[in-house]
């Protein structure tokens, strides 16, 4: 599967690969192509990776740990629910209906 060439925006760089694809999360309205053949778990991180992108500070220690990991992540709040623009909030909606 090609790359898709997204803008990113350079402030958050919010990005996610995978299936071989990176998607900007926050400016990519994700397709059911982007999402087939991905687990239960990579549609979690997917869809969480939006959240932590925005500093969620997660109670589920796997998803703490996973995170707390990305040099990216900077932990700061726990509703950032207000944060996320209109596509984010799509993407996430789109990715529940999938895991």
């Amino acid at each position: 599967m090609p790359v898709k060439q997204t803008n990113v925006n350079p402030t958050t760089n919010q990005t996610y690969s995978g299936n071989n694809t990176t998607y900007s999360l926050d400016n990519y309205i994700l397709t059911e192509s982007d999402l087939r053949g991905m687990s239960k778990q990579e549609l979690r991180i997917l869809r969480n990776e939006i959240y932590a992108r925005h500093g969620y500070i997660f109670k589920s220690k796997n998803l703490r740990d996973y995170f707390s990991a990305q040099n990216w992540y900077q932990p700061l709040s726990n509703d950032v629910s207000r944060s996320l623009n209109r596509i984010e909030r799509q993407n996430v909606e789109f990715i529940q209906k999938h895991e």
